[in-house]
């Protein structure tokens, strides 16, 4: 396979997985004003989801650093996103605050396991100039994330989005782990 072609697999396969990353970052921002609407959460209530998000969030990047040099940086990722996704799915059905801040929890945790694995991924699989280009399209899923979201939000329930939201990081795993091992297996990514 060609290095352009190379690039464009790794690359493509990147950045929609960091697309979702922000995707699924920013559903509790756009949802925040339905979910007080339906009475079944308070200011409180979302603070603490928030906050469970980000705390865990930060440990995750300590101890996805670590283990970033342990384990397959295809396999962090990969399950970073299926752990965040579960996270998501599972979310609406918890009956109690205390079992949706635990969704949020791992949803944070497992949001931590993707940026450092996924530059890994890049960087050590395509020429510079390549990685370069990559890198910036990498950036722009910061905005196109955030945005996917808000019009998801706009035109479904608060629940089915982040059970869709969910099972799209799930899918989306599922699949860069199978496009990645394909990639390895001829012998074209590390």
């Amino acid at each position: 396979m060609r290095e352009k072609g190379k690039s464009a697999i790794i690359g493509s396969t990147c950045i929609l997985t960091y697309i979702v990353n922000y995707y699924l970052r920013h559903i509790l921002s756009v949802l925040t004003p339905t979910l007080l609407a339906t009475g079944s959460f308070s200011v409180e209530h979302i603070a603490n989801l928030s906050s469970a998000y980000m705390i865990l969030y930060a440990v995750g990047q300590l101890i996805n650093g670590f283990l970033g040099d342990i384990f397959s940086p295809k396999n962090i990722a990969c399950l970073g996103l299926v752990v965040s996704g579960g996270a998501m799915v599972i979310f609406p059905f918890m009956p109690n605050e205390f079992m949706q801040i635990m969704c949020f929890a791992c949803f944070g945790f497992g949001l931590a396991m993707l940026r450092g694995p996924l530059m890994k991924i890049i960087s050590e699989n395509t020429k510079p100039s390549h990685a370069s280009l990559i890198c910036v399209f990498f950036s722009f899923a910061s905005f196109a994330g955030p945005l996917v979201a808000s019009c998801f939000a706009l035109i479904n329930g608060w629940n089915f989005t982040f059970i869709a939201a969910g099972g799209v990081a799930i899918l989306l795993g599922a699949l860069a782990h199978i496009v990645f091992s394909i990639l390895e297996k001829r012998k074209i990514k590390n």
